[in-house]
């Protein structure tokens, strides 16, 4: 019965990736992570649990793989034969099989063309499904959404040519003064195509950063919930946003970043005063030790001097851990320090992985970086530490308080002049789900998003329009930061 159990809250723990992922523009490394957990619950408990058939069924036909979906589903009924919900999951996946079959029967052309798998580029002609002469499905399409939403518009990512990615296309034709067709030909490809490069750069990073993190929290032995890894992805986002501003050349330089090049080791010494036989008084475990400390919140200098400052320092540190107070870090008090030394070294490895994926994805860029954005980068790196480290969001610092608030007139996609997606569309999700309203954070400003600040408006006796104002912003702002770092 525990193994069961445990299974079922790994198909829970699966169900919340595959939401975080859809929230997260359909992150692959999530879904892969989703489809591992339903794998590992299908090889123990296969003739128990239906939902793992009828998810990767889902997922697969979801990815454009129809065999691999009907194999899930035809095995799963063969277990489970009386489960409805795979019944009627096979009856629609034949009904839309029929269709398509019915579709290409009544086709006197060459049979439609098939999306290139895992594209680095838009290569083939996209269009509607009526359309034999155009892929309507597969990983072009959803490449070509990704770009329409880096653009501004608001589509899904579905991976099907559906009507809002063809007026979508139409939009953008009209504004580069092309052909207006809704289709993806030639001319159209030719100039989405740097943009899906730095969508494909973008998606790159993410993963790479969010690897970093992940690695981080394991390390440090802390959980993050879905609500910090929403705060985690946000702060993604400002890097990568921030990196690809193109700002007025600057007279002023950045100054120089301070790498850490001491040794990760253990401390071996016995650190201590100078004078003492034995005792070592400086160098790079004082420096650690110090480091230790000054992470640990007591106010030490970090300067390589065992001085009058840090042995009262350590002495503290010596009485909270329940240690001989001698202000030496000796045997009992090193082996102490040196649990705390593998977190710090952690966080190094960590900073030091943030800044190689970021200079990366700079020089991909091609973006020259200006004084005050690096110094925003900086900061926001040393905030996704500072939130995994504690579990909280730290308070952001002047020169990044405008990533936090919301500036823009936002409203649903059908209101002109209103923003619709984005960063700003998240925190704000994010400040209503905080506060108790309804709202997924999904980045859309969707049905839920527009009822939920209605009913903010109402708590604040505000206008009842559903859209965030200028007078809604003046209420909701001033809260923002102190609901996002509860």
């Amino acid at each position: 019965m525990a193994d069961l159990n445990k299974a079922r809250q790994k198909c829970a723990d699966a169900r919340k990736i595959l939401q975080t992922a859809r929230s997260m523009k359909g992150n692959r490394g999530l879904v892969v992570r989703a489809i591992e957990l339903y794998q590992e619950v299908l090889r123990e408990h296969a003739h128990e649990l239906s939902e793992p058939f009828a998810a990767l069924a889902q997922i697969s036909w979801s990815g454009g793989d129809r065999v691999s979906a009907f194999r899930f589903v035809q095995a799963g009924i063969q277990i489970h034969p009386r489960n409805t919900k795979l019944q009627a999951l096979r009856a629609r996946m034949d009904q839309a099989q029929n269709t398509t079959l019915e579709s290409s029967e009544e086709t006197l052309g060459p049979s439609k063309p098939v999306s290139v798998q895992n594209p680095t580029e838009l290569q083939s002609d996209l269009g509607q499904e009526q359309d034999q002469t155009k892929v309507s499905e597969g990983d072009e399409i959803s490449l070509l959404q990704k770009i329409l939403i880096k653009l501004g518009f608001t589509v899904q990512i579905t991976g099907a040519y559906d009507r809002n990615t063809y007026a979508a296309v139409r939009t953008f034709q009209s504004s580069r003064k092309l052909p207006v067709t809704g289709s993806v030909e030639a001319n159209t490809r030719e100039t989405l195509n740097p943009i899906a490069k730095i969508v494909l750069a973008e998606e790159k990073a993410t993963e790479q950063l969010l690897q970093v993190i992940e690695n981080l929290s394991l390390s440090l032995a802390q959980d993050l919930t879905e609500s910090l890894k929403q705060l985690v992805w946000e702060l993604i986002q400002q890097l990568l946003t921030v990196t690809q501003q193109v700002l007025e050349p600057e007279e002023t330089q950045a100054p120089p970043q301070e790498r850490d090049s001491h040794p990760r080791e253990p401390l071996q010494s016995r650190l201590g005063n100078m004078g003492q036989m034995g005792i070592v008084s400086k160098g790079w475990e004082v420096i650690r030790l110090q480091q230790i400390l000054q992470r640990e919140g007591f106010p030490v200098k970090v300067n390589g001097s065992f001085d009058l400052q840090t042995f009262t320092e350590l002495s503290r540190f010596q009485l909270e851990h329940h240690l001989p107070v001698n202000g030496l870090a000796e045997a009992d008090t090193r082996a102490v320090l040196n649990l705390h030394l593998e977190k710090l070294y952690a966080e190094l490895d960590a900073a030091d992985a943030l800044r190689e994926v970021i200079d990366e994805f700079q020089c991909f860029t091609g973006i020259q970086a200006q004084a005050s954005q690096i110094i925003r980068l900086r900061l926001i790196q040393s905030q996704l530490i500072e939130l995994v480290k504690t579990g909280k969001l730290p308070p952001p610092p002047p020169e990044l308080m405008d990533l936090w608030q919301i500036r823009s007139e936002l409203g649903p996609s059908n209101r002109p002049g209103k923003i619709s997606s984005g960063s700003e569309v998240r925190i704000l999700q994010q400040a209503l789900k905080r506060l108790g309203f309804k709202a997924e954070i999904t980045g859309t400003y969707d049905n839920d998003t527009y009822n939920a600040v209605r009913s903010f408006q109402i708590s604040r006796k505000l206008p009842m329009t559903g859209l965030m104002d200028a007078k809604s912003r003046e209420e909701l702002n001033p809260l923002v930061l102190n609901l996002l770092s509860q």
